[in-house]
Parts: structure tokens; sequence; C-alpha cells
């Protein structure tokens, strides 16, 4: 199982597909054929994609990682770790993060456009885990799969400069209720409907 592509989540998988290159036409994406369904526990997941633009098949295989409860579908859940990933590398998190801004500015409800959002400071969060703490620019390696000159505007790409543009984008936790505020003993009046 070494020699396959690691994947955090199936949700990384669907992230990737998204940025992956078609081998036939040099375009993409590719897409996933079928319901795709998450794993329910380590191991290999074999999928059916093809490319939106040649209708090329790519048969693919990942190593996913066992799901976290209750991640399947739509699942903001990419990678719970700070590992960063091996699939996605910079660059392609950085597009990812513009795609999804405006699938955000283009949606038609709001609780879709807030889902997009979420998923771009997501896609923001998994950029950030290739820089080191105090270091403003990320390492060459950080773009392994994408020919991205960020040397010659490396403003752009300042450690600074991405979390000033997650700290616009709505916190990823808020996506779930929050819970119901708790009343101390003493309120207990508060809860009762008035006399008549």
């Amino acid at each position: 199982m070494d020699h396959l592509p690691h994947a955090h989540s199936f949700n990384e998988i669907r992230l990737c597909l998204m940025v992956r290159i078609c081998s036939a036409c040099g375009k993409g994406p590719l897409e996933i054929q079928g319901e795709a369904v998450a794993p329910a526990r380590s191991g290999p997941v074999a999928i059916e994609t093809r490319c939106k633009s040649c209708n090329a098949a790519h048969p693919m295989e990942f190593f996913c990682d066992a799901p976290l409860q209750g991640e399947q579908g739509q699942c903001l859940v990419i990678n719970p770790g700070r590992q960063p990933s091996r699939i996605v590398d910079l660059g392609q998190w950085l597009s990812l993060c513009d795609l999804m801004m405006i699938e955000s500015r283009q949606a038609a409800l709001p609780a879709q456009a807030r889902l997009a959002a979420c998923q771009a400071a997501l896609c923001l969060q998994e950029a950030l885990k290739f820089y080191a703490p105090h270091e403003q620019l990320p390492p060459p390696t950080a773009f392994f799969l994408s020919d991205v000159p960020y040397h010659a505007a490396p403003e752009q790409f300042a450690q600074d400069h991405l979390r000033a543009l997650l700290a616009r984008l709505p916190s990823t936790g808020q996506h779930t209720p929050a819970p119901a505020p708790r009343r101390a003993w003493w309120q207990f009046w508060k809860s009762k409907p008035p006399s008549q």
C-alpha cells in the first residue's frame, strides 16, 4: 500500500480531483463517476473518474485514512492533523480556495454560499500547513505538483497575507449549530412562561 497516494480524508480526494490535470488533453478537472462513498476504515480506495473536458477515463486508487465520526458526502473535514497534504500542493490549495470563493459568490442560497466559504477557509488552512511557524515564504518543495513562480510575486504567498485572507472568511467551526446557552440554577424562572 506504500505506493498509493495517501489521502487524509475522502474529501481531500474530491478536492484533489478538482485540480488534477488530465493526461489525455492537458485540461480537466477530473470528476468521480457514479456515487462515491467514503470508506468505513483505512485502506485503498478505487475511484473511476473522467475528464470533464475530453471525457477520457482515469481509474485512480488512493490510500485513504479512516474517516472521522460522522464523515460522509460533502463533509467539510479535509485533514484533522498538522501534516500537509501529499496529494494537493500549496499552489493547488490556493487555486481551490479561489474556486470555492467563486462558488460562494455565485451560490443561489445563503447556506450554499456559507458552505463554500467555509471550504475556502479550510483550503487556506491546508495551504498554511506547508509553512514553518516563523517563515514568511514556503519552501520550494511545497509546490511538488504545480508550477507556480512564487518568487515573482512573493507577497502573494507570504504567510501573513494568507492569514489575513483567512481572517476574512467564516470560521470553519461555525457550520455546526451552536449549543444552547446554559442557565445557572438560580435562573430557572427565566424558562417559565409568565403567570396568567
